[in-house]
C-alpha cells in the first residue's frame, strides 16, 4: 500500500522540480542537510526549504531528524529507488537532447589541480575555440581531494588530478607523469644541488597538504618503510600558500616543476629533484560517475587526450 502510494505521488507530481529530487537523493546519500548543500552547491537553508515543501506537498515525511543525522522514513525508503531512477532518466534525456545537435554545444565543467592549471587551461580554451566553438568551459581549481569530491557529487563533469603509486580507478585515463621536486628558498644550502635523496628529507620542515591527501599517504608509506621522519611543519590546502612559505624559508615543500616554473625563472624559488626513490605524479583524466557525460564533455575528453603529450612535456620544463 505504501509503495503504491509512493508510485502514484511520483507520477502525479508533474510540476515537481528535478532539483528537489536531487536534494532528496543527496540527503539520503550524505545523511545530512549540510552534506547535501555542499554536494549541490546550494545554501543549507535552500535545501531545507525545498525538502519541507516537498514533504508538505506529498503529505508525508521523507526523513526523520535524529541525533545521527537525517534518516529515511519507511515512506522515504519506498520512494528513493524511484527518485533515483527518475533522476537518471532526466540526466539521460538532457544528454540525448545535447547529443542531437549537429554542432556540439553546451557547458562542460572541468576540475584541474593548481599545478597544471596555468599550462592546461589556456591551451584547451584555444583548442576548443578553433575546433568546437559551441562548447563553453567552466573551470574549478582545487587539490585532488576536493576534485574527487566534486566528481563524486557530479558538480564537475571531468577533472585532471594527481595520483601516486600504481593504484587508480579503472574509469581514469593516464595522461602522463611528472617528477616531484623539493622546493625551497634559493638561499638554502640545498638550493645549488640538482638532486636530493629521499632519506635526506628526514627532519626537514615541510609544508604539505593535509593528512589523507595522495601525497601525504605516499610520503607516510615511504617514511615508515625507510624509517625516515617526515616533519610536517605546516599544512595547507593552497598552492600559493605553500609556495610563499617555501620562498620565505620557513619550510620547504614538494611540488612538480609546473607548479613553480615562473618562480624558478624569476629566482624566487629553487628546485631539487627527489630521487632514491623518486615520487612520480601520475596525471589522470577522470570523468564523473554520478551521471552520464554529455557529447560536449566527450569531445573535451578526446581533445585532452590529443593534447596530453604537448601539455605534459611543457609541465616538465621550467622554460
Amino acid at each position: 500500500m505504501q509503495q503504491d502510494r509512493a508510485r502514484f505521488l511520483l507520477e502525479a507530481r508533474t510540476q515537481m522540480n528535478v532539483k528537489q529530487l536531487e536534494i532528496v537523493a543527496q540527503i539520503a546519500k550524505g545523511g545530512s542537510l549540510l552534506r547535501a548543500s555542499i554536494s549541490l552547491g546550494l545554501a543549507q537553508s535552500i535545501v531545507s526549504r525545498h525538502l519541507t515543501q516537498l514533504e508538505q506537498e506529498w503529505g508525508s515525511r521523507l526523513f526523520e531528524r535524529t541525533g545521527r543525522g537525517m534518516v529515511l522514513t519507511e515512506f522515504g525508503q519506498q520512494l528513493l529507488p524511484q527518485i533515483e531512477s527518475f533522476l537518471q532518466s532526466a540526466y539521460q534525456l538532457d544528454n540525448a537532447v545535447k547529443a542531437a545537435s549537429v554542432v556540439p554545444t553546451g557547458v562542460v565543467k572541468i576540475g584541474v589541480v593548481p599545478s597544471l592549471a596555468n599550462i592546461m587551461v589556456p591551451r584547451l580554451i584555444d583548442d576548443l575555440k578553433a575546433h568546437t566553438p559551441g562548447i563553453r568551459l567552466s573551470f574549478v581549481e582545487g587539490l585532488s581531494g576536493l576534485l574527487d569530491d566534486l566528481l563524486s557529487s557530479g558538480r564537475v563533469d571531468l577533472a585532471i588530478i594527481n595520483r601516486y603509486g600504481a593504484d587508480s580507478p579503472s574509469s581514469e585515463d593516464l595522461l602522463g607523469e611528472v617528477e616531484t621536486y623539493l622546493v625551497c628558498d634559493p638561499r638554502h644550502k640545498f638550493a645549488a644541488r640538482q638532486t636530493i635523496q629521499f632519506s635526506e628529507l628526514s627532519g626537514l620542515p615541510l609544508i604539505l597538504p593535509s593528512a589523507g591527501s595522495g601525497l601525504r599517504r605516499i610520503l607516510d608509506q615511504l617514511g615508515k618503510r625507510l624509517e625516515i621522519h617526515i616533519n610536517v611543519h605546516m599544512e595547507a590546502e593552497s598552492l600559493s600558500v605553500m609556495k610563499k612559505v617555501a620562498a620565505s624559508g620557513a619550510a620547504m615543500t614538494l611540488l612538480p616543476v609546473s607548479a613553480v616554473a615562473e618562480e624558478v625563472r624569476d629566482g624566487a624559488l629553487s628546485i631539487i629533484k627527489l630521487i632514491q626513490p623518486d615520487i612520480p605524479r601520475r596525471i589522470m583524466l577522470a570523468t564523473t560517475q554520478h551521471h552520464g557525460i554529455s557529447r560536449a564533455a566527450r569531445i573535451v575528453v578526446a581533445r585532452l587526450r590529443c593534447l596530453a603529450p604537448e601539455l605534459i612535456g611543457r609541465a616538465c620544463s621550467v622554460d
